[in-house]
Parts: C-alpha cells; structure tokens; sequence
C-alpha cells in the first residue's frame, strides 16, 4: 500500500488525497494532537485555499476545532448543565430538554449523532418536519432554542463553525384572544365549591400563576393584614425568581376565612392518594386546569389552546383586563402581576406604596356568586 503524496502548506499543514474519490485531507498538529479533518474538495486549488486558511488560524490562534466524539447528546446535556448553574427555572430547563431532544432525534433518524455533522438544510427539514404537528409559535420557539444551544456550543469551542449563526427566525404575530367576562368568571366559580372554588376564586381575583397558587404556604396568606405573598424559594421559583406581594380583594376574605388549610406545609394542598396516603403534597395544576377545562364546557364556553379555548391561565388574563377596564393604572396591575418586561424610567422610579395598593384592589368591583 503507496503511503499517501503529502503536499505541504506552510509549516504547519499538510494535505493529501483520500479515498477513493480523491477527496482531499488536511493533516495537522494541535495542542499536543494529531488531526486530520476533510477539506471537502476534489479540486486541489480549493483544497490549497482552504488550507492556507486553516494555517493562518493555526498561526494566529483562531482555529476552533469540533472536539473528538463530541455527540449532539453529549452537547445537550453540557448545555442543560450549564443552565442549571445559571439558576434558570426547572420549568424552564424542563422545555428546553424536550425541544432539543426533539431536535435531537430527528437528527439520529438522519444518522447524524456529531456536532459538527449538523447543516443548515437539516434545520430546515426538521423545522418542516414539526409544522405538521406544532403551532407557528410553537416552531419559532423550538428555533430560538436551537439556536441559542449552537451558539453556546460555539461559545464553549465544541463547534468548528455554527450553521445557524445567519439564519433569521420571523417571530409569529400575536393572535387576539378572547377574554373570559366578570360574568363567565362567574358561572364557573357558581359551579364548584369547596377549596376548588376557592383556588379558582383567588386566581381570577389576584391575577397568581397557577404554579404561585400550588406553592402558596399557610404563612403566605395574610388575612388579617390583607395579602397574599408571593414567594420565591429555593426549589420553588416564581417565574421571574422574584417575591412580590397582592392585596386580597375583600371579596375573597370571607371565603378565605371560612376555608380550613389540610395539614400539613401547603395553603392549598392535593388529596389522598394511593402514592400520598397521608395527603398534604401541592396541588397538580394540570389537573385542576382539566377539571377547570370541565367546568368551562357545561357553561358552554370553549376550552382548549389548540381549538383558541380558555385554560386555566385565562384567569389571569381575565384579571388583568378586568383591573385595567376599572381604571387600574397598567403600572399597578404590572406590580400585582409581577411583569418584569417593562424597561422604561418609570419601572425604576414608580413605587406602590401598600396603602394605594390595597386602596386600587379594594376598588375593584369583584363579588362571588351565592
């Protein structure tokens, strides 16, 4: 067997064909390492080309080689890792680990488990692959996600090139939705009794995420001061990682009075179950939002995201519009909300003072049902 014609470029770089189609290879020392990566070219003036640029950043310190056996599961993992450290959210980690295992899997149906193995038109495919199973807002975020994990691969030098550093991603226009009444709020809590009536009660008339309302302690309801406190803890995160507080509208007071907490860490707490026997574990917030979803359908309202129906979340929604249409300053209901969006002047020097705050809730012309 001939030993391979090895045609220097400059003192660093060697390149040779290989194969049987000739393709040309280059042939270098890095870091202590033998390489050898293709130059993708039967042409020898292209291959010559690409090799003289591949010493130059060998000289100048530039050259940013795809790690040895640096698997596109490898990476995902190194990146959710990397999250964590940064204390993003568990639901937050959580979404990205499904749409870039998604992205993943349709890649090894490809056979492509390497990084550097990853295209431009293998995005596309894939992005046309999930259209016909997802949203358009679904798929944009999917890509902002892709993206962002291939730019810290490049970041962290586990990619040669990103195939995805030039590609521009159209954000979907915002669809209005609908907005459920005082009046549709009203059938719904006139429906349910017991601490279902009382967790959708609080939700419609405080504006909390459904996650705040399961994490709420029996120390976080202050009845006799008036408020709800919205805490964020270790392992129990709000979704902007910030504490904030919310008038309890006199509406919800005597509800709340009459309502008995189970023993136990939790203002609202799950049942007995075959796994919990002895209860007092959070609410599940999915189920509560199916049998909210049940509720909606004997109203005769529409429910469901996919068929443009309310959900759970809704109520929050509803609170928002309802405080704003009675007057509320956007500013005010921001606080009770906990947006953190807003970057203007006025979200540094704006301060609600707990006398106004309680003086804007109780206001509002919230009452239940008999």
């Amino acid at each position: 067997m001939h030993e391979p014609q090895m045609i220097p470029i400059g003192d660093r770089v060697k390149i040779y064909r290989r194969g049987k189609k000739g393709t040309w290879t280059a042939s270098y020392w890095f870091d202590g390492d033998h390489r050898r990566i293709s130059l993708k070219t039967t042409n020898q003036k292209v291959a010559n080309r690409r090799a003289t640029d591949l010493a130059a950043q060998l000289n100048d310190g530039t050259h940013r080689p795809i790690p040895k056996g640096m698997t596109i599961v490898n990476a995902i993992e190194r990146y959710l890792t990397f999250l964590q450290t940064e204390r993003r959210a568990r639901k937050t980690i959580v979404r990205y680990r499904g749409e870039l295992e998604t992205f993943r899997d349709f890649c090894n149906g490809r056979r492509i488990w390497n990084l550097g193995q990853i295209k431009l038109s293998v995005f596309d495919d894939f992005r046309r692959f999930r259209l016909e199973s997802v949203s358009e807002r679904t798929l944009y975020h999917e890509g902002i996600v892709c993206k962002q994990f291939l730019k810290w691969c490049m970041s962290r030098q586990l990619l040669a090139s990103n195939p995805l550093h030039d590609l521009k991603l159209t954000k979907p226009a915002r669809t209005d939705k609908s907005v459920l009444s005082f009046e549709n709020v009203a059938n719904v809590l006139g429906r349910c009794s017991g601490q279902r009536r009382a967790m959708l009660a609080v939700l419609a008339f405080s504006g909390m995420r459904s996650g705040e309302l399961s994490h709420l302690r029996a120390e976080d309801v202050d009845l006799e001061g008036r408020w709800f406190h919205v805490v964020s803890r270790e392992g129990f995160e709000t979704k902007t990682r910030q504490s904030r507080k919310i008038p309890i509208h006199p509406a919800l007071l005597p509800l709340l009075a009459e309502y008995r907490p189970a023993q136990g860490e939790w203002f609202f707490s799950a049942g007995l179950s075959e796994r919990y026997p002895a209860g007092g574990q959070p609410i599940n917030t999915k189920k509560l939002n199916e049998r909210f979803q049940v509720t909606m359908r004997k109203v005769k309202l529409p429910t469901g995201r996919a068929a443009g129906g309310f959900t759970l979340h809704s109520l929050r929604h509803f609170f928002e519009t309802y405080c704003i249409n009675s007057g509320i300053p956007q500013r005010v209901v921001d606080t009770w909300l906990g947006h953190r969006s807003d970057r203007s002047m006025a979200s540094v020097y704006y301060h609600l003072s707990d006398k106004e705050s309680q003086r804007f809730m109780g206001s509002l012309p919230f009452e239940l049902p008999a």
